[in-house]
Order: structure tokens, then C-alpha cells, then sequence
């Protein structure tokens, strides 16, 4: 008989399979190590570099700049990689925290023996979530549309 990893408590396995708990609970660490890394990158503040430093320039006048769209003002002004920064840094928090609900709920089906949940979740993490995070990591963009899609 398997032994448990020690990652969960034993009594939330009793439904699954021996064989299959190191694996189970080494899906579940896995997913605890993901939603570390997002609650450091998140806690760094990384993702409001752009932000802050827009009130930084505007410290002391605060109110001639009430209601300026931040993100317009980038574009508007030519300043393409801060504006892009902003934009995928806030989306990458999202969609990975996203992902990560969709993962633990999965996992948690399958300790429950709903396995068509379980697996119909686990369809929308990695079929959708991965491959927008995939996309954008590998174009540094959110362009993910075709040519033809973007010109209408």
C-alpha cells in the first residue's frame, strides 16, 4: 500500500486509489508552489511599476491630472513597452490565478470521485489558460488574434 507524501491529509485520499496519492498529492504541492510564486510576484508590486511611477511623476499636482486614462496616455505618447508592461503584467496575474482556482478545484473533484468535473476543469486550465500564458510569454504580447481578425 502507498503512503502519502505528506502534502495532504490522508483522510482527504481515502477515495482515491493508493497507487495514485503521490502523484494526487504531488499535483496539489505543485499547485501550491504556483500560487507561491504568484502571491511573491504580486507582493513585489511588479506589476504596478508603470502605475507608480505615473503618480511619482505627478506627485503634487494630482488634480490637474484627475481622470487621466494612464494606459491612453501611454499609447497616445509612443511609450510601447511600458504600456505593454502594464497590460501583461496585470493580465498574466489574472489569467495564472485564474488557472490555479480551475487546478485546485479540479484536484479536489477528483478526491470526491467526480471525475467528469474534475477532468472538464482541468480541460479549461490547460487548454485555455496554459495556452493563452504560453502565447503571450512567447510573442511578449497579447496579440493573439490573426492578421485578418485584427484588421476588422
Amino acid at each position: 500500500m502507498s503512503q502519502s507524501l505528506g502534502v495532504l491529509d490522508e483522510d482527504r485520499l481515502v477515495l482515491i486509489p493508493p497507487e495514485y496519492w503521490g502523484k494526487h498529492e504531488f499535483s496539489f504541492y505543485l499547485h501550491d508552489q504556483m500560487l507561491h510564486m504568484l502571491t511573491q510576484y504580486e507582493a513585489s508590486g511588479a506589476h504596478n511599476i508603470v502605475h507608480d511611477a505615473f503618480l511619482e511623476a505627478i506627485r503634487g499636482r494630482e488634480e490637474k491630472f484627475y481622470g487621466v486614462n494612464v494606459l491612453a496616455l501611454l499609447k497616445e505618447k509612443g511609450l510601447e513597452e511600458p504600456y505593454r508592461h502594464h497590460i501583461i503584467s496585470h493580465v498574466i496575474i489574472a489569467l495564472t490565478a485564474d488557472m490555479l482556482h480551475f487546478l485546485f478545484e479540479a484536484l479536489s473533484a477528483f478526491e470526491k470521485r467526480k471525475f467528469s468535473v474534475g477532468f472538464t476543469l482541468l480541460r479549461k486550465a490547460l487548454k485555455e489558460h496554459l495556452f493563452y500564458l504560453v502565447s503571450v510569454r512567447k510573442h511578449n504580447s497579447l496579440n493573439l488574434l490573426p492578421n485578418s481578425a485584427k484588421n476588422a
